[in-house]
């Protein structure tokens, strides 16, 4: 029985109900999870027959998928079964990483099916009494933690295998990637086994027959590139990998034979060995996963946070709370009173919002001091309602705190920018965060672009000044610079006079500049500076929104660009160790260019299904940020290549993560010339229609219409 006069009794009484509730829902999903099973183990057993690169390519997507939808329900388990948390984690992070680079590759893809149905098994628990989960408690917190660790090996060696995504590192690191894959494979079947045994000691339950002949069908899954094979037979007729890999010249010539340019990185890396080639990306993986773990909404560090969230989730829907509870969704007493007082639902216009908040703001100071409900702010935070209160400054506003630019607000959004340490610094009010986001961001892009204008010219003048020996060094450095000299300068800042800024704006500038600058530069150098893909950037960056920190991380990079030139500049030569940190910062500032372009089409999608106008949305979202690269795509596309191939070939073949999705937006002469005609012709039937206003004013509608949904049709829309 319980005492619910004792807190303690009515806490475990909550508990209880939620574990039968979530128990509940974990036998409901229990079918369509297996059911992904066998499909996933179908597809992987099809996939060692297929022999056309992109057919193989997609069934291995389809694994992918059907994984990431057994570690969700993995995931639910944890929440019933706390014990299991650190295996949901680790599973999660690394699918989450996986899929984030879309390589969708065959043997990774093949273990990720050993992996996925190991950690399944884990669903032995639902039918496991409680008497006996606790006698088995000591013995399954040991198995999991082994589960979890060879999860985040597994990360790790993929990880290491996709940014050193070069044709040349698969062919010589080929032999070491079969075997450590054999080697997972097989460590993920001896857990299986290993649980498979522990259960079979608790009566009643039922173990899964799965069977999977994984390492048959990695043995099958040979390379289908005919450049792979013959740089393969090379290799072998040279006296194998560790001949060739100790060789600069052989090494040299197999980049000939897989069209891609060896840099003295990579031959570093080759002399260094496959060892320390692991070594050295273990920590970044650890990194990147825990930065990507933090983002997912149903996978948590701990069990404390998952047993808050069901039992609100108890209170407020199982146990009869009100129909009306998006209010409750808000997590700051402030603005949850806010939302409650202006009857908002789920989502609020950003307009509404700002204009109630500054609403709220000016009644508590000067016509109710006393009245609760208003938001809280003091006489020092006055300045801040002319942020407010001007209609120009909305937009601003709105862009920090709505995710996905829709123009309207949602209590879940609101809490992620009020919760964000990157966002809103611990010391500042909230009238405070409001005004550095409506006009202080602005201007301190305006201060980086200035510097770094400034660097990239410096630069490029002293490039063509001073001659740098040997001749192919200074060719490689004259290519990357060229390149980079238009994509660093590809985000767009207006010119501002910071001379109006008041003194209380520019005091926030400043400590968020200092802000933004420490945490971007320890990040990199926890990286060695070395950005390779998207989840670098969120862990240099820790937000997923690239558009709010691509300034202070261009001027850090063009920083160390320009120290790292200056000093060869001076000393006209150049050792090959500096050639490869050039080549590295190079590499880095491409791929924050992908994550640019990335975001740029997300965005533009978006506004898309919401049948807006995309290239005024680009105009005005994150103060024209995008506007010069929209405007001119094909200009920064030809950059980005031809910094690609300065670093590594002409032949080399780019990841489906680092390639640009925006195409080009611009209309050709003769485009244009037909949107004039017929605006012309709607003009003169316009004037015709003049004397008739009801005619003239329907007509005028939908010539609108039409005019709006011809750049559309321009693009193939």
């Amino acid at each position: 029985m319980y005492d619910f006069l004792n807190p303690e009794s009515v806490e475990e009484f909550e508990l209880q109900v939620v574990r039968k509730k979530l128990t509940e829902e974990l036998v409901r999903l229990e079918p369509d999870a297996q059911k992904e099973i066998e499909e996933l183990i179908q597809f992987t057993s099809e996939m060692a027959f297929i022999h056309d690169p992109s057919a193989r390519d997609e069934m291995a997507r389809k694994i992918f998928e059907r994984t990431n939808m057994v570690a969700d329900f993995v995931g639910k388990i944890a929440q019933a079964h706390p014990i299991t948390q650190a295996v949901a984690t680790a599973v999660k992070g690394a699918l989450k990483l996986e899929l984030q680079r879309m390589e969708n590759n065959a043997q990774i893809a093949t273990v990720h099916t050993t992996m996925t149905t190991t950690v399944f098994h884990l669903s032995y628990l639902i039918r496991v009494p409680d008497s006996e989960e606790k006698k088995l408690e000591s013995a399954l917190t040991v198995l999991c933690k082994s589960i979890a660790e060879a999860v985040h090996r597994f990360g790790e060696f993929a990880h290491t295998y996709h940014i050193h995504w070069h044709k040349i590192y698969k062919t010589v690191f080929s032999i070491h990637h079969k075997t450590t894959l054999e080697d997972f494979d097989n460590q993920f079947k001896k857990l299986k086994e290993d649980m498979n045994n522990m259960f079979q000691s608790v009566a009643n339950v039922q173990l899964f027959k799965l069977v999977n002949n994984t390492n048959e069908i990695l043995r099958k899954l040979e390379p289908l590139d005919p450049k792979e094979v013959a740089a393969r037979k090379f290799m072998e007729s040279k006296g194998g990998p560790d001949k060739v890999m100790q060789d600069p010249t052989l090494l040299d010539k197999m980049g000939e034979i897989l069209g891609e340019r060896i840099t003295h990185g990579m031959k570093g890396i080759f002399r260094d060995g496959y060892a320390a080639h692991l070594n050295r990306h273990r920590h970044h993986y650890r990194m990147k996963h825990d930065a990507v773990s933090s983002l997912l909404s149903d996978t948590r560090t701990d069990s404390g946070p998952n047993l808050a969230y069901s039992r609100g989730f108890l209170h407020g829907f199982w146990l009869g709370a009100p129909k009306e509870v998006s209010f409750t969704l808000i997590q700051d007493e402030e603005f949850r009173d806010l939302w409650l007082k202006n009857s908002w639902k789920a989502t609020i216009e950003c307009r509404l919002f700002v204009e109630a908040l500054h609403e709220g703001y000016y009644k508590r100071l000067h016509s109710d001091p006393k009245d609760k409900e208003a938001p809280r702010i003091t006489p020092e935070d006055e300045w801040t309602l002319e942020y407010l209160s001007r209609a120009m400054y909305y937009s601003a506003i709105s862009d920090v705190i709505d995710d996905d630019a829709s123009g309207y607000i949602s209590a879940l959004e609101l809490n992620s920018f009020l919760q964000s340490k990157r966002l809103c610094l611990p010391k500042w009010t909230k009238p405070q965060y409001l005004a550095f986001w409506a006009a202080g961001w602005c201007n301190n892009n305006v201060w980086y672009y200035g510097k770094i204008n400034t660097m990239v010219e410096e630069l490029v003048d002293s490039m063509h000044k001073v001659w740098i020996t040997p001749c192919a060094t200074r060719k490689t450095i004259k290519g990357i610079m060229t390149s980079l000299e238009h994509l660093i300068l590809a985000v767009d800042c207006p010119t501002i006079n910071n001379a109006q800024t008041p003194p209380q704006l520019a005091r926030l500038q400043e400590e968020y500049r200092k802000h933004e600058e420490d945490t971007i530069e320890a990040n990199l150098t926890k990286i060695e500076g070395h950005i390779v893909d998207d989840p670098a950037i969120l862990t240099v960056i820790e937000d997923k929104r690239i558009e709010l920190h691509i300034m202070p991380l261009l001027y850090l990079l063009t920083k160390r660009l320009h120290d790292s030139l200056k000093g060869l500049i001076r000393l006209k030569k150049i050792h090959p160790d500096e050639l490869t940190k050039l080549e590295e910062l190079a590499e880095s500032f491409s791929v924050v260019f992908s994550a640019f372009d990335h975001r740029l089409y997300d965005l533009c999608r978006g506004w898309r299904f919401e049948a807006k106008d995309v290239g005024m949305q680009v105009n005005r979202y994150a103060d024209g940020l995008f506007k010069k690269y929209y405007s001119e795509p094909k200009k920064y596309h030809k950059a980005c290549k031809d910094l690609r191939n300065c670093l590594f070939g002409e032949g080399h073949r780019l990841p489906r993560h680092f390639r640009l999705h925006l195409h080009a937006q611009h209309k050709s002469p003769s485009e244009w010339d037909t949107m004039n005609t017929l605006e012309q012709r709607v003009r003169d039937l316009e004037d015709r229609l003049s004397g008739r206003s009801i005619a003239a004013s329907i007509f005028r509608f939908f010539a609108q219409r039409i005019t709006w949904s011809w750049p559309g049709k321009i693009k193939g829309e």
